[in-house]
């Protein structure tokens, strides 16, 4: 996702902060260091595992990977906030438990998917034989069949 704002450019963040020349030498150097952690790992317990918690560590300790992330989660405003020894605490609203709503697959999507299963049962299985056109109403998205 980075090459779709570096525009495949490897010196893209070479200004300060970041300082990075190379973005597939900096990722080699990450792959690297993990690689490390994982045989110095292996030679204890003989299994080669990536752990996710020391993959976690090298990108947490990456200055890219903390200037692109972004992190908006409750605990980390909350843990910023202890960190930062802040007065102003933020202030989220209460949570609801999950509602379970009632859904009919069939009576939803039942003529679609009873056209899609003609369609395939059929020796032709090509779907030119019967044009599908969706039309809007104001009401609701309803399907029409046309021969």
């Amino acid at each position: 996702m980075i090459e779709l704002f570096s525009h495949r450019r490897p010196d893209y963040f070479k200004a300060a902060p970041l300082g990075i020349h190379s973005l597939p030498g900096h990722f080699r150097k990450m792959e690297k260091e993990l690689e490390r952690k994982i045989l110095d790992s292996t030679l204890e317990n003989e299994e080669i595992e990536t752990n996710p918690v020391e993959a976690g560590d090298i990108l947490a300790a990456d200055a890219l990977f903390r200037a692109l992330v972004v992190q908006r989660s409750r605990a980390y405003v909350k843990k910023s906030q202890e960190q930062h020894a802040s007065t102003a605490h933020a202030i989220f609203p209460k949570r609801e438990p999950p509602r379970v709503v009632d859904f009919n697959l069939k009576k939803t999507y039942g003529r679609l998917l009873t056209i899609i299963e003609q369609a395939f049962n059929k020796k032709n299985r090509s779907f030119r034989s019967q044009s599908i056109t969706l039309s809007r109403t104001t009401k609701a998205q309803t399907l029409v069949s046309t021969p």
